[in-house]
């Protein structure tokens, strides 16, 4: 059974991961193989689908983009730095623009209706006055 909930929200999530020295080291012996069909299993058992996947030689990060429910976020965390294999993960959530621009609207909407938590009670009572 998929690890997220019968109700769940798919959502398009960026993980950009870095390997740790051992990760590293191993990937240039060629000790590790390619791990693409392994990482669609893993991803698949978490209840996600794999989309792509890429290493950027700029940088050395992997980028990995999933299809998933964002509540896994927490269990990649633990999965890939409980490995050894890596020093850095990071999950961003993914939108497309015309999403955005429905938030900024609705964003729009809700201007001034949230009180600054630096206005202090003074300021408040001028400016109900």
């Amino acid at each position: 059974a998929p690890a997220h909930k019968e109700n769940s929200v798919m959502a398009l999530i960026m993980i950009i991961t870095q390997y740790s020295e051992a990760g590293f080291k191993s990937v240039a012996l060629g000790e590790s193989g390619d791990r693409l069909e392994a990482n669609k299993a893993h991803f698949k058992k978490l209840g996600a689908e794999l989309i792509a996947q890429y290493f950027s030689t700029t940088d050395g990060y992997i980028y990995t983009i999933i299809e998933g429910d964002p509540s896994i976020i927490p269990m990649m965390h633990f999965t890939s730095k409980g490995t050894g294999g890596f020093q850095h993960m990071e999950a961003k959530l993914l939108i497309e623009s015309h999403e955005l621009f429905d938030h900024a609207k609705k964003a729009g909407e809700l201007f001034g209706t949230l009180s600054p938590p630096n206005r202090d009670e003074i300021d408040r009572m001028l400016l109900e006055d």
